[in-house]
């Protein structure tokens, strides 16, 4: 309290105060960026004088209380030394001699811990984007197994609500927290689509071809089904979904099942799972007509869960490896390769939810050591100033 305030709403620069401090804040009118420090502790300050505003350079603070202190300080140079961050934003670096640009920094990415599902389990997927996700359906520790449950996310906590109506395993999820469809079964091959509109569920037209285990893109409207595992083998059947109906498109180049991926119905990849023989590194790329073979996972796996923007923006995190072993690995497609970044907290796998894009998603549940998880984590790519370099 008893700080400086100078300036109009949208271009304010804050200062000293009690307790006694140093700092200082600049308000854009929209969020508050760390300014440089005062010299000294003004408390109280005699005057405070500004009528323009912090960004014109045009404000000092005087004297103290009860310091005594008679010093005066000069406010003169926002612009050049605050740290907002804007992406894309292009600026030269004088101290480092430098053009930097910033930009989402993957690489210094870390997993966070969220708020635990209320429901242990796996063998489902996860729809929606980091703040607002659902997870429905999937398997429980006690027969019959599978179950109807259904929890949404907030950025903080699950809420359990509105069950599905059939409650199954190993069925694919598009859309988002309150307009997803529900797709599909597996052990044993189901064909049951339900549609959610943020407070009932509606069973809606069938998939083709019964199955379970498949990889998934796109929305409650505008959804691709590809591969997965019908009662006896996996297939790479791909069905389309233009909020009425199911239509068999382009077929996936390599059958697959329990694989990870994501994006729009007409921009998506799918990668890894399992392809009848043990489990596969392949990825392909979907442009809503045809798919294309594209460079390998580096960690060969299935049961794994993932999610993304398009086909040039997806991660992939956790699985299972052979004997079987669950994993945290986590990479990310960029359109070009695959790169491995940092780990999950908790290995897991056998059907975790994803939900987001490469820049912040969010894992649920899944099997991990010693069995069923509540466990959530976030994912979240800051913004970074980096140095501009040519090759």
């Amino acid at each position: 309290y008893h700080f400086q305030l100078q300036g109009p709403y949208t271009d304010t620069i804050v200062s000293g105060g009690y307790p006694l401090n140093t700092n200082s804040n600049w308000w854009d009118g929209t969020s508050w960026t760390t300014a440089p420090s005062m010299s000294n502790n003004h408390g109280q300050a005699a005057k405070a004088n500004s009528t323009a505003g912090a960004t014109s350079g045009d404000g000092f603070v005087a004297g103290a209380d009860p310091s005594g202190l008679n010093g005066t300080e000069h406010w003169n140079s926002a612009p050049p030394v605050f740290t907002k961050q804007v992406e894309g934003q292009l600026f030269f670096n004088s101290t480092a001699n430098a053009f930097k640009e910033t930009i989402t920094d993957l690489p210094g990415a870390t997993w966070a811990s969220g708020g635990d599902l209320n429901t242990a389990r796996d063998a489902s997927q996860g729809g929606g984007i980091q703040t607002a996700a659902a997870y429905v359906g999937g398997a429980v520790a006690n027969p019959p197994y599978q179950t109807d449950a259904h929890e949404q996310y907030n950025g903080s906590s699950w809420t359990e609500t509105t069950e599905v109506n059939t409650a199954r395993r190993y069925a694919v999820t598009t859309g988002l927290y309150n307009s997803l469809l529900f797709s599909g079964q597996g052990a044993p091959a189901g064909n049951q689509v339900e549609s959610w509109n943020g407070s009932a569920w509606t069973e809606v037209n069938e998939i083709n071809t019964a199955r379970g285990y498949g990889g998934r893109a796109g929305t409650q409207t505008a959804t691709i089904f590809a591969s997965g595992y019908t009662t006896t083998t996996g297939v790479n059947n791909n069905e389309s979904w233009d909020g009425t109906n199911w239509t068999e498109v382009g077929e996936v180049n390599t059958i697959k099942f329990a694989c990870a991926g994501g994006g729009t119905q007409t921009s998506a990849i799918e990668a890894g799972g399992n392809n009848n023989s043990g489990y596969i590194d392949n990825a392909e790329t979907w442009n809503g007509t045809s798919w294309t073979e594209v460079s390998d996972l580096n960690t060969t796996r299935g049961y794994f869960a993932g999610d993304g923007t398009n086909d040039v923006d997806c991660l992939v995190f956790g699985g299972n490896t052979p004997p079987p072993a669950n994993v945290g690995v986590t990479e990310h497609w960029n359109g070009t390769a695959w790169t491995e970044l940092a780990d999950l907290s908790v290995a897991r796998g056998n059907g975790m939810g994803g939900a987001g894009s490469g820049a912040t998603n969010l894992c649920f549940g899944g099997t991990a050591d010693p069995g069923r998880s509540t466990s959530t984590e976030e994912w979240t790519a800051s913004l970074a100033n980096k140095t501009i370099t040519t090759s």
